[in-house]
């Protein structure tokens, strides 16, 4: 996997997103290191409950094969903790690149009006015949030729003036179409991040509760096995918080944003 860049030398503009630059800071890809200590306290604790269960035999902690110990729950508690915690990282994240895409999705669909009217008050200009008839006291004096040189005139501005506003419009039209793009790939991004650092957690905390159902077993003792820290749900799918493409025709932003960004 490609080394990740140090916080060190990140910038804002390294991320679509400023406000989310703090979140590309973290590192997605590295395992969470099972220290020396760590094991050999989780070790201990595996022998110590193995010495007081087997002393009580009435309160086996194996219920259908696998291991319910406090110690066990209190791992599992943690792990589901430590998974959550990552969760809402990064959908804080991809709510701030949520709110941005659906801001650059109004203002796409904005300039595309913009411009859909300005070509059609272009094309009702070109369709109209110049009125030369006089509309002031000053032009009852002047001949059809000096009427319409100036209308002609006054015409071709206004075309000017339309033209460079579809131009404009259409402009920001495709940079709006970039920055979704932007967005897009920010949040899938984040998304993917999450499922590696909730994969790492997974490892972590099965490496741990290993350890310790191998020293409450025992060499010689019945076969059990640890308790089931399996990934979430939510983790087998795509992102929920992503904005939705179904909610893009709606009129009202403050509704479209409250669809987009919100599960």
């Amino acid at each position: 996997m490609a080394r990740q860049r140090r916080s060190s030398v990140l910038v804002p503009t390294d991320a679509p997103s400023p406000n989310s630059v703090a979140a590309f800071q973290r590192r997605a890809h590295r395992p969470i290191p099972y220290r020396l200590w760590v094991r050999w306290a989780d070790g201990l604790d595996g022998i110590r409950d193995r010495r007081a269960y087997r002393a009580r035999p009435a309160t086996s902690p194996v219920v259908d094969g696998t291991i319910h110990t406090p110690w066990s729950d209190r791992l599992v508690a943690e792990y589901v903790g430590a998974v959550e915690s990552e969760r809402l990282a990064a959908r804080a994240a991809i709510s701030v690149l949520g709110s941005q895409w659906v801001a650059a999705d109004a203002a796409g669909r904005a300039a595309r009006e913009a411009e859909a009217s300005a070509r059609r008050e272009l094309a009702s200009l070109q369709a109209t015949e110049l009125d030369v008839t006089p509309r002031t006291a000053g032009e009852q004096y002047d001949s059809p030729e000096q009427i319409r040189a100036r209308r002609q005139a006054a015409r071709v501005r206004t075309e000017s003036e339309l033209t460079a506003t579809i131009e404009e419009q259409s402009r920001a039209s495709a940079r709006a179409g970039i920055a979704k793009a932007d967005f897009a790939d920010a949040i899938d991004a984040h998304w993917s991040a999450l499922l590696i650092r909730v994969a790492a957690v997974s490892a972590y905390y099965t490496r741990r509760a290993g350890t310790y159902t191998r020293r409450l077993q025992g060499r010689r003792g019945t076969v059990v096995f640890p308790p089931v820290l399996a990934q979430p749900g939510w983790a087998g799918g795509g992102c929920p918080w992503a904005p939705k493409p179904t909610l893009v025709a709606v009129d009202a932003v403050d509704t479209m944003t409250a669809g987009a960004v919100d599960e």
